[in-house]
């Protein structure tokens, strides 16, 4: 008799178990039916942005000629974003919130006069050029510079085109390090990719690359090959330089995009984690996403003002900025309750973490203490897919 009670509970405790044990895999089975993460885009005053994110403007009244450029705390840049004001000829700092405060002045400095600079903001995050902040001026034909700004605000010349020759169409530092973390300038007079050393000197690095080029952006590994990316609006084109590129020698076409496109960015490993480009299209007011492959993937964000675009991402990769005619926006997350991983997204990785922590406190979001069947509920109701 002792035995089959004995039996009887070991049957009983291994149904327990079993039906435990198989709760995440019903879970999971109900979580990805189809349909469940179709959420519609979410719109705000009329731009628009994926599940799991939300735009607010920031400030209606910006320059619509500047440039941007995110902060870098590390380097001593602690406002949240930076503005170029080239008809004033400053540069001004933006925190949320708050209005805007002058950060550095170019009055009497710049050559080319106001209105022509300062443009293409970009910062030294490595570290090889002592960590400053770097602008162009731009007026062809005259002693165009580049500058070096610190973080108190100063601004000194960093390398100056004695022949006059230069014709400034984008500055931007290698941030990702595929070319040891150094500045480049595309030169429309000459088709021309130049790299800068730290003390101001300067190679032909690549050719090919046609006037009116706007935005650069760097990629280190992953699904977007290492290199160089340069947009070229007129053209509709991105070309490319690659980690492996041999000095002097022609750039090639990455995409023929098919928008004419003004800025181009790659995020930082953080919210942001579309493998691919980001590329500003004043024309269509849209932010849109560029495949490994050089497909255009479609928009990211929709609805910008304006006829002209710049944007940028925040050093951590949480926040994406945009210059959109005179207005200032910011894309980040929406921080909904389950987006355990912060990836602006409620799927089935914050669901497999959420199931991980079942029984204790690590996939709490009521706080009560404990994960269990409220916190499921509750993370299903954000699901975004």
């Amino acid at each position: 008799m002792r035995n089959a009670v004995d039996n009887n509970q070991s049957q009983a405790t291994s149904v327990r178990v079993m039906s435990i044990t198989a709760l995440p895999t019903v879970i999971l089975a109900i979580a990805l039916v189809p349909g469940l993460g179709s959420e519609p885009a979410s719109v705000f005053a009329g731009v628009t942005v994926p599940p799991g994110f939300r735009a607010t403007l920031i400030d209606p009244t910006v320059a619509s000629n500047s440039f941007i450029v995110a902060g870098t705390p590390a380097r001593g840049f602690n406002a949240d974003v930076y503005l170029t004001l080239p008809s004033a000829q400053q540069i001004v700092s933006v925190d949320i919130g708050a209005s805007e405060q002058p950060f550095a002045s170019f009055a009497g400095l710049i050559r080319s006069g106001p209105g022509l600079g300062p443009f293409w903001p970009t910062i030294d995050a490595i570290g090889n050029y002592g960590g400053d902040m770097f602008v162009d001026d731009d007026k062809p034909g005259t002693n165009d510079a580049i500058w070096r700004v610190s973080p108190a605000g100063t601004a000194t010349p960093f390398s100056v085109n004695a022949s006059g020759a230069w014709d400034n169409d984008a500055l931007a530092f290698d941030t990702v390090g595929v070319f040891g973390g150094d500045l480049f300038l595309v030169d429309g007079a000459s088709a021309s990719l130049y790299r800068f050393q730290p003390d101001g000197s300067k190679v032909q690095f690549a050719t090919g690359i046609p006037d009116t080029s706007g935005g650069m952006a760097f990629s280190a590994s992953g699904a977007l090959a290492a290199g160089a990316y340069i947009v070229n609006a007129p053209q509709m084109r991105i070309y490319f330089v690659g980690a492996n590129h041999v000095e002097g020698a022609s750039s090639t076409i990455f995409t023929n995009l098919n928008v004419a496109a003004t800025s181009l960015r790659v995020a930082p490993a953080g919210a942001f984690t579309y493998a691919g480009l980001y590329a500003a299209v004043p024309s269509q007011g849209q932010i849109v996403r560029v495949g490994s492959g050089g497909s255009n993937d479609g928009a990211f964000v929709a609805g910008l003002p304006g006829s002209s675009m710049d944007c940028a991402f925040s050093a951590d990769g949480t926040r994406l900025w945009i210059r959109a005619g005179t207005e200032l926006w910011l894309v980040e997350c929406a921080g909904a309750a389950g987006d355990f991983n912060g990836d602006c997204a409620v799927n089935a990785t914050d669901l497999a973490i959420l199931l991980g922590a079942w029984g204790g406190a690590g996939g709490d979001l009521n706080d009560d203490g404990i994960t269990n069947a409220a916190d499921l509920g509750i993370l299903l109701g954000a699901w975004t897919g």
